[in-house]
């Protein structure tokens, strides 16, 4: 998909060469985005259409939430539009191309004197009968906010940032022994390199709250660890978590299935606050 992305941008540019402002631009942003929206299984549900007037400019005001917001409004606005790129973006060699090219509105967020630059390009912009689309401060997601992304009978999975890094949060909600199933079919959709992947798991042989970050290895006879690496090998991450041991193993098997008490639950939070 991101190779797809290269001739897009290149088209974009050529036309651009004839008429800065042809329409052409955004009839090939649209279609760019109908393979991105389908990679992502993405679904859109409208809820209520408006008729804009054409060549008439607009702002817009939106949530930004993921990033799959601006390519299903490219998708689905009626309107041709533009966002505002920071000028970071214009450092890097393909992205000024493409953003120089498709007239997004340059933003230098350390100057408070930037204002008088952006009205000209956007006087620019309205006067070719373009439109801006702008994502007011606090309607981002946050960096550490996980939304929900995908949900099925075997797991669910949640989408954030770590540090301006996508990561993918999975729930398995099959039993604990068939842990390694869901893990298997995100793992192979995504080509996720089993490297990068942190399995979180309880440890019996950990005291309560002690954490310790594992790669590779054995399961220690952990039945969810032990599907987990026949699905997809043992080269991944493990994050430890310590619950204590009962003493005997005749206990093990309902020790584990018990819920931890007030007083443990909050020795547990505690130490997962300092690891987060």
């Amino acid at each position: 998909m991101g190779i797809y992305t290269i001739p897009v941008a290149c088209s974009i540019w050529f036309v651009g060469l004839f008429n800065k402002f042809t329409k052409a631009k955004y009839y090939i942003a649209q279609s760019w985005t109908i393979p991105w929206m389908w990679a992502a299984r993405s679904k859109v549900t409208l809820i209520k259409n408006y008729d804009y007037k054409k060549n008439q400019p607009y702002v817009v005001i939106s949530n930004h939430l993921s990033n799959l917001d601006p390519m299903m409004q490219f998708r689905y606005l009626k309107i041709k539009w533009v966002f505002m790129a920071k000028k970071e973006v214009y450092k890097l060699p393909f992205f000024r191309t493409a953003a120089k090219s498709f007239n997004f509105i340059k933003v230098d967020r350390s100057d408070k004197n930037d204002r008088k630059s952006i009205n000209e390009q956007a006087k620019v912009l309205f006067k070719n009968g373009w439109s801006l689309m702008v994502y007011p401060q606090g309607t981002r997601a946050k960096a550490d906010n996980f939304l929900p992304f995908k949900k099925d009978s075997k797991k669910e999975v949640l989408k954030g940032e770590i540090n301006h890094q996508t990561c993918l949060f999975m729930k398995p909600l099959n039993f604990m022994n068939l842990s390694g199933q869901p893990i298997q079919e995100i793992v192979n959709f995504y080509k996720i390199d089993k490297k990068k992947i942190y399995v979180i798991h309880d440890d019996l042989d950990l005291e309560l709250g002690k954490i310790k970050l594992k790669f590779g290895g054995g399961n220690g006879g952990h039945n969810g660890l032990s599907n987990i690496d026949e699905m997809i090998g043992n080269n991944y991450n493990r994050i430890r978590i310590g619950i204590n041991h009962p003493g005997t193993k005749d206990l093990v098997s309902n020790y584990v299935l018990n819920k931890f008490t007030n007083d443990e639950m909050i020795t547990i939070e505690k130490k997962l606050d300092k690891v987060t």
